[in-house]
């Protein structure tokens, strides 16, 4: 199997979009979930970020069917390359990171769902007016954006976000659970059929208290919902 191309040519990377010599372009033609970055090549620099993943035990969380990462897991403190993609893309809106990141959900979500049904609908985690304010973005909206154009699936405004919670970092698992509690209302002007299945979108995932609360409020409206959750990065609160 060919690797490589022609060195007589430039090659772009599908994710960093810099230029590369050919030598340096890695084809993957055993994976598609990067299709829609055509062509389907990325530089080492851009696979290495992308397939790094450690193995990670998730919480349970009974309101979830599935919980679906990046693979980013990382609770080594000399090892933060994925924590640092993160916070620079969250709030310093380096774009180009959350999309490296959004794509290595994509290769999960991807192999986590060949032999299952993908959801009907994606439900992003709202960011609080506030946030919006000070980051001037939504980081959660563009991860949400770019799953449904990579995966064809409808993204729905279904979940309001009301009050002014304090940040979740820092807290512990019970604080977090009482900061947020109410915190999430359902848009009832969106008609949801019964039995949809959603996945609720979010950025990182680390006690759950987050889309436990959101998952709460959807069922209370719609109880026939399957809800599973889609997340860029696993970080447990003892990291």
């Amino acid at each position: 199997m060919m690797l490589y191309s022609s060195i007589n040519t430039m090659k772009q990377c599908s994710l960093c979009l810099l230029r590369y010599p050919v030598t340096q372009i890695i084809n993957l033609p055993y994976f598609n979930a990067l299709e829609c970055l055509a062509p389907n090549r990325l530089c080492f620099y851009c696979k290495a970020l992308i397939y790094e993943k450690k193995e990670a035990t998730l919480p349970a969380l009974p309101q979830l069917q599935s919980i679906i990462h990046g693979g980013l897991y990382d609770i080594n403190p000399l090892n933060n390359t994925h924590s640092a993609l993160l916070q620079a893309f969250k709030y310093r809106r380096h774009i180009l990171f959350g999309k490296i990141l959004t794509a290595s959900l994509v290769q999960h979500i991807m192999l986590q769902t060949l032999h299952k049904p993908r959801p009907d609908f994606l439900v992003i985690i709202p960011a609080h007016q506030q946030r919006l304010y000070e980051r001037g973005f939504s980081q959660t909206r563009l991860i949400g954006q770019w799953l449904s154009s990579f995966l064809n699936i409808p993204l729905l405004p279904l979940l309001k976000r009301h009050g002014t919670p304090k940040t979740q970092a820092g807290l512990s698992k019970q604080d977090r659970l009482e900061n947020i509690r109410d915190t999430f209302a359902v848009n009832t002007d969106i008609d949801l059929p019964d039995h949809a299945h959603i996945a609720l979108i979010d950025d990182v995932l680390t006690t759950g208290a987050t889309l436990t609360t959101a998952a709460n409020a959807i069922e209370k409206v719609h109880p026939s919902t399957t809800l599973d959750a889609w997340t860029l990065l696993y970080r447990p609160l003892e990291a």
